[in-house]
């Protein structure tokens, strides 16, 4: 167990005590630092995310109101057809486009 660990005790055998608490201050700032930079990126990339996500609730809620519309307009035109007498493609339900 000693051998693997003899250049470390060389090491910290010839430096001072504000150099060893340096030495050691680093060895574990380092690992803290690197977590640090991993946790600020991913955030960095879920705040982007968000951002794009927020963009394209904007862009649905035009679409869902236009769909509304939609739905509503069938529902007026299948009450007409279900009142009066429809013309041919209406009566089912089904619009036909075909001319």
């Amino acid at each position: 167990m000693k051998q693997g660990f003899a250049p470390a005790i060389r090491l910290l055998n010839r430096l001072t005590y504000p150099r060893k608490f340096g030495l050691i201050a680093l060895l574990f700032g380092l690992p803290l630092g690197l977590a640090m930079f991993f946790l600020v990126s991913e955030l960095n990339h879920r705040v982007a995310f968000s951002a794009k996500e927020q963009l394209g609730t904007e862009y649905l809620r035009p679409l869902q109101r236009f769909s509304a519309d939609l739905r509503e307009r069938r529902g007026q035109i299948l009450e007409s057809c279900e009142s009066e007498e429809c013309s041919p493609g209406f009566e089912s339900g089904r619009h036909s486009f075909a001319r």
